[in-house]
């Protein structure tokens, strides 16, 4: 099988999160953070026709990106990578040494306060944590409107966006290192369980369940 562009983006998002994956038969892909403060999941148009456990998912990713036009096949214990008569073989892991959640893993969720995130907006919060050097994200409600904000430790540096009306009130604040999404159109979800749900517009992107710091106040 070839794996698609598309999936790829997938995988290396994927790999930013946690080097360990774990793939089971079908097109759910599914991966979270040593930490389990980061849980997400896609489901892609490639079909997986078998199990199998990375160990190192960069390595992997650097000799599919590096074999161009490559041929994967997924054997029992191995898959292999072809191309122009070179052959790459790739060791499965154990199971017992893969820290990955269970296929179907999903996380319930409470509709406590909803806002819209665009593309550019994740782009630009994105942007702004590797200015400030912030160390965290922080979505917070007070009177009548709800806001996010980037700011550095000392606060000389802050970005600030209103993203909602609201009689509502919560600080909600997001470690920088647990956002680590894909950008995209999302609808996100603040919990009362303290973490935020980032549900994608484009069907094949990952949705991301992200925990709050505890200090939070929802």
């Amino acid at each position: 099988m070839k794996i698609s562009k598309e999936t790829m983006n997938v995988l290396k998002n994927f790999a930013t999160i946690s080097n360990n994956l774990r793939i089971y038969p079908g097109n759910e892909l599914a991966t979270i953070s040593p930490q389990q403060s980061i849980f997400a999941k896609a489901t892609v148009a490639d079909t997986f026709p078998t199990e199998a456990c990375i160990y190192e998912l960069n390595s992997l990713l650097e000799i599919i990106s590096y074999m161009e036009n490559q041929d994967i096949e997924f054997g029992e214990r191995s898959l292999k990578i072809t191309n122009a008569g070179s052959t790459f073989e790739y060791q499965y892991a154990s199971p017992d040494v893969i820290m990955a959640p269970p296929q179907g893993k999903s996380i319930e969720l409470d509709t406590h306060y909803e806002f819209n995130l665009s593309a550019a907006d994740v782009a630009l919060i994105g942007k702004a944590i590797n200015i400030s050097a912030a160390e965290h994200v922080i979505f917070k409600a007070e009177g009548g409107k709800a806001s996010v904000y980037v700011s550095n430790k000392a606060k000389t540096l802050t970005q600030s966006k209103v993203i909602g009306q609201t009689d509502l009130t919560f600080n909600a604040i997001l470690d920088v290192n647990n956002f680590k999404i894909l950008p995209d159109n999302y609808t996100v979800t603040l919990s009362q369980k303290k973490f935020l749900h980032f549900k994608p517009t484009t069907a094949a992107q990952p949705e991301y369940w992200l925990a709050l710091d505890p200090k939070s106040t929802i």
